[in-house]
């Protein structure tokens, strides 16, 4: 399960989008590609920029918010963002993953998994649980740690 506060992940994913600014301008420089691939990347970062980030900083306060979930298999998927969202009381999602739970079986005899992107406290997380499993979230906040002298 990966933990990692939301204004790190922000500037991670900031830093990203300069990087990658920095390597299609040099590739352009270079005549490696075309400069309507930095166009289409601009305009990705833009979307990205107005519609990801503000979601996410909407989230940050909250004790959990499910941003997506999917019941899948490794050839389909489906989306049971919403059916998870309302699941959740009291800032606790607890439930068994199962076709009946979802209302629907994406590859029928196929081992499912669900996969599910949160915010909790401000705090993103993903996490994995087993067709059958209990899906507990969010998972216990990890203890502080003193640094290592």
């Amino acid at each position: 399960m990966g933990w990692l506060p939301l204004t790190v992940l922000l500037a991670q994913g900031g830093g990203k989008v300069n990087a990658s600014r920095r390597i299609i301008a040099e590739a352009i420089a270079q005549r490696k590609i075309e400069s309507t691939g930095q166009a289409e990347f601009e305009a990705w970062a833009e979307r990205f920029a107005g519609e990801r980030v503000p979601a996410l900083v909407s989230l940050a306060g909250a004790p959990l918010s499910i941003v997506s979930a999917y019941w899948r298999t490794d050839n389909a998927r489906v989306d049971v963002t919403e059916i998870l969202q309302d699941k959740v009381k009291d800032g606790k999602l607890e439930m068994k993953a199962t076709n009946e739970a979802f209302g629907n079986d994406p590859e029928y005899g196929k081992t499912k998994r669900l996969e599910v992107e949160f915010v909790s406290h401000g705090i993103v997380g993903s996490a994995t649980f087993a067709e059958e499993s209990t899906v507990d979230l969010p998972p216990p906040r990890p203890a502080s740690v003193a640094p290592v002298s």
